[in-house]
């Protein structure tokens, strides 16, 4: 069973337009943000990060100083994420069912907004497994005129090879360049302890503490940009964000999901190379070059996968796992120029 409720909060114009509405289904309420300009009839449909992060925390930034202009953006909290609640056990904290909420979704913006809009899915990180996984289920991808995968982790086995090899390759430039060898020293030597070649769920999280470790060594070295300032609108962040999302709870909700998918539903095992050539629609992959997290190789194996001749793999030179922060500029002109060819 499906229930739906609604409010609205702020509404200027169809171009600035604000909805929120919950939807609950199988232990599950999930509350559900409408940004943006519902004229365009084109919706984004946005899948968090984590598993644990939350749909608003993309809005600050690119998306509400720029792609909420053009189209209508719906940030959903995913179950058992965010601000989302209700009863959750072995049954129903599962990918599969976060796949049912997605369809759950599209049933109400078609319901509340028309069965005529052009809907686009964008996946990060945990969202790009989300995403990929929903995509290549059944005939769900036919509700989609487009998928934007940013940074996605879509095959686990890829992702610790390539982790590994890519902060090898960073460290060894880096060094060769004397810049901060005592730190890349020493994360040689955390790297070497870590086996990569053995999946499990402790070694992948060590492998991510270490990716964002790096991450932030380029970023303090600025080899990765700091991007925030072409799109941030700090009253905006205060209104949209803090005041809908409170922290304490999304942290706690998320940590619990998080450590339950991966520890009892084995989530670091998902490999959905082979599922790939499921997609035939258009698809953009925009990945960050210094990605540690989710490295490139993942983009390129998607790209080279995927069963569509409409497929464009950007590489941004100076971002790393959110390029839509890093470089937010060139984020927005790639994902405007494919939502506009496709549309």
């Amino acid at each position: 069973m499906m229930v739906i409720s609604s409010c609205s909060w702020e509404v200027d114009t169809a171009e600035k337009f604000y909805d929120l509405f919950y939807v609950e289904r199988n232990g599950a309420q999930m509350p559900i943000h409408v940004h943006g300009n519902i004229q365009s009839k084109t919706f984004i449909l946005i899948l968090h990060g984590g598993p644990g992060g939350n749909g608003l925390q993309y809005r600050p930034g690119v998306f509400q100083e720029s792609l909420e202009e053009s189209y209508a953006l719906v940030y959903i909290d995913q179950r058992g994420q965010g601000m989302s609640q209700g009863q959750l056990d072995e049954k129903n904290l599962t990918l599969d069912e976060m796949i049912e909420d997605i369809n759950a979704i599209i049933s109400v913006l078609d319901h509340k907004y028309g069965t005529d809009n052009s809907l686009f899915l964008l996946g990060h990180s945990w969202g790009g497994t989300l995403g990929t996984a929903f995509l290549t289920t059944k005939d769900n991808q036919d509700n989609f005129k487009g998928w934007i995968e940013v940074d996605g982790a879509h095959d686990f086995d890829l992702l610790v090879k390539s982790q590994f090899r890519l902060v090898q390759k960073v460290a060894a430039e880096e060094m060769a360049m004397d810049r901060d060898t005592d730190f890349w020293n020493e994360f040689i030597d955390k790297l070497s302890e870590v086996d990569t070649f053995n999946i499990t769920n402790e070694n992948i999280s060590e492998l991510n503490a270490l990716a964002f470790e790096a991450e932030g060594k380029l970023f303090d070295a600025e080899i990765i940009r700091d991007g925030t300032a072409d799109y941030l609108n700090l009253e905006s962040l205060t209104k949209s964000y803090l005041f809908s999302v409170n922290p304490l709870t999304s942290w706690m909700t998320g940590t619990f999901t998080n450590n339950y998918l991966t520890s009892e539903q084995d989530l670091f095992m998902t490999n959905l190379e082979s599922e790939l050539k499921k997609i035939h629609i258009p698809s953009l992959l925009l990945w960050g070059k210094y990605d540690f997290v989710v490295p490139a190789e993942l983009g390129v194996q998607a790209f080279e996968n995927i069963d569509t001749e409409d497929k464009k793999l950007v590489i941004f030179e100076e971002s790393g796992h959110s390029p839509m922060t890093n470089e937010a500029k060139l984020f927005n002109g790639e994902v405007i120029s494919f939502i506009e060819q496709y549309k």
